[in-house]
């Protein structure tokens, strides 16, 4: 055996040995890893499902009365609500025009008002200016 084999000899048998250390080393250090990942899961188990895709989700949809004359629509809404019970239950809120709030309407009538909006679970948002 010449020097050139002898030492490709001797690499092979300590890549070999080294090799096999090495794997029984690996095995163990993932033993806490797969033991992380099956307490992981077992919570997984007990955690809520996620939420719908987008797909599934529902659309927003607001409804924004116009404000003139004087805020009778917004009004109407709150005056006659079993008028608009199935509609409330297809829309995300309603929309309406920040400035005309204070001006066509009194603080008692907002508060009612608002409270109405929390137990349709609907939301409010104010109207700045429609595209």
């Amino acid at each position: 055996m010449n020097e050139s084999e002898k030492q490709c000899s001797f690499t092979r048998a300590a890549l070999s040995t080294c090799g096999r250390a090495k794997s029984k080393s690996h095995i163990r250090a993932l033993i806490p890893v797969v033991g992380l990942l099956a307490a992981i899961s077992v919570c997984a188990a007990d955690a809520p499902a996620p939420a719908p895709q987008a797909a599934e989700r529902k659309p927003a949809v607001w409804m924004i009365p116009p404000p003139w004359p004087d805020g009778r629509c917004l009004r109407e809404l709150f005056d006659k609500p079993d008028g608009w019970k199935d509609t409330r239950s297809k829309i995300t809120g309603i929309g309406y025009w920040a400035t005309h709030l204070d001006e066509f309407f009194s603080d008692k009538d907002l508060r009612a008002w608002f409270a109405d909006i929390r137990e349709w679970k609907l939301k409010l948002a104010p109207v700045y200016e429609l595209a």
